[in-house]
């Protein structure tokens, strides 16, 4: 039951929404009882989005069966794992998914004939401004808003923070509090260094939906340069940048040091360098 409390319903009624509508009643016929439908004017776009999602729904459903089939009961004594997939989409969502789900719209057809969208942005900013308590205390607040969405929407690595602040003295959490950072300080950067540590720098980019503001990687190895790294190509040192920001991604002193001053000896002082110490 706890983790079924962390499932934002409306959103879930959302991914089942069809283009017959709601329904809003039965009536008996000569043939026996029918539903009554009332058609919702959504989006096309929204309805083509829903259709996207139900036919997810099938894909996993023919995988889950097809599991079940060959290992029999073992998988439904582990029914609970499939609740926790759910929960942490409404309840621990990325930003990125945040922002694709708050744009669209359900019915809120209990007593109240309204169509909301998930996230509206005009109540996201008085949330933003006022936090919880004033948000509701002043009556902005609706029947039904996905606080987890908004919050994630403001500070997209909210959620890390919290589930990770134990382990703040680990090496994966130092470089989370690292791209936070130079997110805050920097619209555009280039990434220095493709070695072990590039794929926690762009885990934590892709966490806080700002991968856009990469403008590409670059490295000294050969070997590297023309790979992709979590999809992303590798290019070598020499490649023309726009932006004049440069972000090391490698935690070692030494690497840091020898990159620092390459760097400078290629784009000039005036570009800005950042690495986990400095």
């Amino acid at each position: 039951m706890q983790t079924v409390s962390h499932i934002m319903i409306p959103i879930f009624e959302m991914f089942l929404m069809c283009r017959e509508g709601t329904t809003i009643g039965y009536e008996e016929t000569g043939e026996g009882v029918k539903p009554v439908c009332r058609e919702i004017p959504y989006r096309e776009h929204q309805i083509r989005m829903m259709e996207s999602v139900q036919a997810g729904i099938m894909s996993f459903q023919n995988v889950l069966y097809s599991i079940c089939d060959r290992k029999g009961e073992w998988i439904a004594q582990r029914s609970e794992e499939l609740l926790k997939i759910a929960a942490r989409l409404t309840a621990l969502p990325l930003k990125r998914e945040a922002e694709l789900i708050g744009k669209m719209q359900y019915d809120q057809n209990f007593g109240l004939d309204q169509k909301w969208q998930i996230i509206d942005p005009e109540n996201l900013n008085h949330y933003k401004n006022r936090g919880y308590n004033e948000f509701v205390y002043q009556k902005f607040a609706r029947e039904d808003e996905w606080y987890q969405g908004m919050d994630v929407c403001i500070d997209g690595m909210i959620s890390y923070r919290q589930i990770m602040f134990p382990r703040r003295n680990g090496v994966a959490y130092q470089y989370a509090m690292y791209v936070e950072r130079f997110c805050h300080k920097y619209p555009s950067f280039v990434l220095v260094g493709a070695g072990k540590r590039l794929k926690e720098v762009l885990l934590f980019l892709n966490l806080m939906g700002e991968t856009g503001r990469m403008e590409c990687i670059v490295d000294n190895n050969p070997l590297l340069q023309g790979e992709k790294i979590l999809g992303y190509p590798v290019y070598s040192m020499e490649r023309e940048t726009n932006s004049c920001c440069y972000i090391i991604t490698v935690s070692q002193r030494k690497a840091i040091r020898e990159l620092t001053e390459q760097l400078y000896k290629k784009r000039g002082p005036e570009i800005k360098i950042e690495s986990l110490y400095a």
